[in-house]
């Protein structure tokens, strides 16, 4: 290039500047725009791509706690449908013909008894306590629908194998397993209920951990999940993020399970507890709604405590962590439809089997889901007139 022509080229750039800086407002000069993008730090970055690998840019700006968070987030795929399964033809567990009816007729009152249960994945005499959690739920208060967390393949296996399940029940893994692994959560639902479309929320979890739903259309969703263990807060709270973005689009969804959330206790955090309500935008804590109480062991009168998890009476507790009284199991209910509500919460399970022996180191929970012709009061509770009853 000439000289001429260098000299040139120079005074053209130098007169487009000129005429950038005039367009551009004083305190946003050329200059200063390349100043504060000087100043802009670099972030991390953490996506799924669509082939499913987890991409992670700049990762050396975060710490190993964030990161592990961030790319458990990422690897969530939130829904997925999967089966459930009848005892169809007398020899194995087949896969159920999902049906298109409503699980709440209209203009027909009836009520759904609906139970959750951490079993305890304890090897501890779990045949007896097999036995005695069965006969609560089924013969005395005969349950429908069934929540179970701690789930093992041993205790599945036997589960398939009990006659009354096999006569009276769908259930949510045909006894190979896939859906628990070493243990997860299960679901149990009466035949005389329609059968429902079942589905797995994938959660964010460095312990294998899901939420497991049956729905009925738009209309019911009632879900179940075991949230992460020990000091884990992070993990929960996105973990019912993520449960609550699926379910706060039903008429009517119930969550119920282990929350391992606790005010009271060695592992208390009051900070998570109160979180609870705002993670689960619109849902109500049942126990709390209809006793007034959050469980708080010495703010509470003896008989309105939710504790689920008690080393004070339960020797099954006792032998899993130091004396704890706690909370750590609860129902959120999501109720819009006019004349439908969940009632009557209450805790099973607190008797022992024998001395020194109870059905789990957790008591269960069971609760009514009502629907009435006319609307139906939320503190008013109701006599149970049984699906059955009502064909």
């Amino acid at each position: 290039m000439t000289r001429r022509a260098s000299v040139a080229r120079h005074s053209r750039i130098s007169w487009r500047l000129a005429q950038t800086q005039r367009q551009l407002p004083m305190n946003h000069s050329l200059h200063s725009i390349v100043e504060q993008a000087k100043k802009l730090r670099p972030t991390a970055t953490v996506v799924r791509r669509g082939n499913g690998i987890i991409q992670v840019e700049r990762g050396d700006l975060l710490s190993a706690e964030e990161k592990r968070k961030r790319v458990a987030q990422a690897k969530a795929t939130p829904f997925r449908k999967g089966k459930i399964y009848e005892y169809g033809d007398g020899r194995s567990w087949v896969e159920s013909i999902i049906s298109d009816s409503p699980l709440l007729a209209e203009h027909h009152e009836m009520s759904i008894r609906v139970a959750t249960f951490n079993v305890w994945f304890s090897e501890h005499c779990w045949e007896a306590r097999f036995h005695a959690l069965f006969e609560l739920l089924v013969r005395q208060e005969h349950v429908q629908i069934i929540c179970l967390q701690e789930v093992t393949p041993r205790f599945l296996k036997k589960l398939l194998e009990f006659d009354i399940i096999r006569t009276q029940y769908r259930v949510s893994d045909n006894g190979n397993c896939a859906s628990i692994g070493r243990y997860g959560v299960a679901m149990l639902v009466d035949k005389s209920l329609p059968p429902p479309s079942l589905g797995w929320v994938t959660l964010p979890t460095d312990m294998g951990r899901s939420a497991l739903l049956v729905h009925w259309q738009k209309q019911v969703c009632i879900a179940t999940v075991h949230l992460e263990s020990l000091n884990s807060q992070c993990c929960r709270s996105l973990q019912l993020k993520t449960i609550h973005d699926e379910l706060k689009f039903f008429d009517t969804a119930i969550l119920a399970g282990d929350f391992n959330i606790t005010a009271t206790g060695p592992w208390s955090n009051q900070k998570e507890h109160d979180s609870v309500s705002h993670l689960l935008s619109g849902f109500e804590d049942l126990w709390v709604r209809e006793n007034g109480s959050d469980g708080d062991v010495e703010a509470s009168p003896k008989h309105s405590l939710g504790v689920t998890f008690d080393g004070r009476v339960n020797s099954m507790a006792k032998d899993v962590s130091t004396p704890d009284v706690a909370r750590y199991d609860r129902v959120m209910v999501l109720e819009h439809q006019e004349g439908v509500c969940a009632l009557d919460i209450r805790i099973v399970g607190k008797d022992p089997i024998e001395p020194d022996l109870f059905i789990s180191d957790h008591f269960g929970l069971t609760f009514d889901l009502v629907a009435s012709s006319s609307n139906v009061p939320q503190h008013h509770s109701t006599s149970r007139v049984s699906f059955k009853e009502g064909l």
